[in-house]
């Protein structure tokens, strides 16, 4: 496995490259077009990479399913973080799927 990557806007992108964090870059509080870009993005990633960072306006726009087996598999290291200008906060997916399945948490 190579290096973590995070899958970001510009500006929060390139904070992460100062850390050393490849990074590829869709425009901000704009759904990526097309969206299966992303989508191919983020399995790329998630197959090459150990720890995959991913901003939460991003994260939005992969289908719900797929980010909460990405966040709950052991590898790699999924984590949805704030864009560095917070426009939205991450989604707490598990907590959404257990209230929706009813499972106590």
């Amino acid at each position: 496995m190579g290096a973590p990557v995070a899958i970001a806007d510009e500006i929060t992108a390139a904070g992460l490259r100062l850390a050393g964090v490849e990074t590829v870059v869709f425009a901000a509080g704009r759904l990526p077009q097309p969206p299966e870009a992303l989508w191919r993005a983020f399995e790329a990633a998630c197959r090459d990479a150990p720890f995959v960072i991913l901003t939460a306006d991003l994260a939005r726009h992969l289908p719900r399913a797929r980010l909460a087996a990405a966040l709950e598999a052991d590898a790699p290291l999924v984590a949805v973080i704030p864009d560095i200008e917070e426009r939205s906060l991450a989604p707490d997916v598990v907590a959404e799927l257990d209230r929706a399945l009813g499972v106590a948490g």
